[in-house]
């Protein structure tokens, strides 16, 4: 998503494409996002088909970025975030709900944001930045769609995990605490709390460190 509005610019958009782009995306989504629950009832699918689902539209998204040499190509792969992101987002809380135990929501909620949000979305747009450099944007579009494709495949697989396999109580606080700890800390110093941003002169090993010894 962040390189979609550099591709649109690469193409010799303008800002007021990559804001016409953004608009249709939201557009997009909102529906899907609203009516998620009555989508699901009507295909009988689980949440964890329809994150599969979604990650094959991600996947079809980016092959289609990978192969744009038209301004509008982009333009019009921003309807594809209704059935990528605006599909997958409720899915995957969908699927916390289904799968953890009403005592751990709150932590399996707080590790969902900390992974998905923070954590995914700073070493995905790092590695994503060196592969554009390094191979150019267009493959850079094809790799994440690959990705995207086994990332699918992953998330069909956990259609069929049995509810029995648990994490453990204790494990589930330990990361609740680890999490709170480097919230606070990150406030301390006035950064953007953790993991909605990132301090950029503490690393993650230092966090870790600072959090266990308190």
């Amino acid at each position: 998503d962040s390189f979609h509005s550099v591709l649109i610019l690469a193409l010799g958009g303008t800002e007021r494409h990559v804001g016409a782009a953004l608009f249709v995306q939201a557009i997009c989504e909102l529906p899907v996002m609203i009516g998620y629950t009555r989508l699901r009832d009507r295909l009988c699918a689980g949440p964890a088909v329809l994150m599969s689902a979604a990650m094959v539209f991600y996947g079809l998204r980016a092959l289609t970025l990978g192969f744009a040499h038209s301004l509008w190509v982009p333009l019009a792969a921003s309807s594809l975030q209704a059935l990528s992101f605006a599909l997958f987002t409720p899915a995957c809380v969908d699927f916390i709900l289904r799968t953890v135990s009403p005592q751990r929501l709150s932590t399996a909620h707080l590790v969902f944001q900390a992974l998905g949000s923070g954590l995914a979305a700073m070493v995905g747009n790092t590695l994503s930045g060196a592969v554009a450099n390094a191979v150019g944007i267009y493959r850079m579009f094809s790799l994440m769609s690959l990705l995207a494709f086994l990332g699918s495949a992953f998330a069909w697989k956990a259609a069929h995990i049995p509810k029995e396999r648990r994490v453990s109580e204790g494990f589930s606080l330990a990361v609740t605490a680890v999490l709170q700890k480097l919230n606070g800390f990150c406030a301390m110093r006035g950064a953007a709390c953790w993991p909605i941003g990132l301090f950029p002169a503490v690393t993650v090993h230092s966090w870790v460190k600072t959090a266990l010894r308190g």
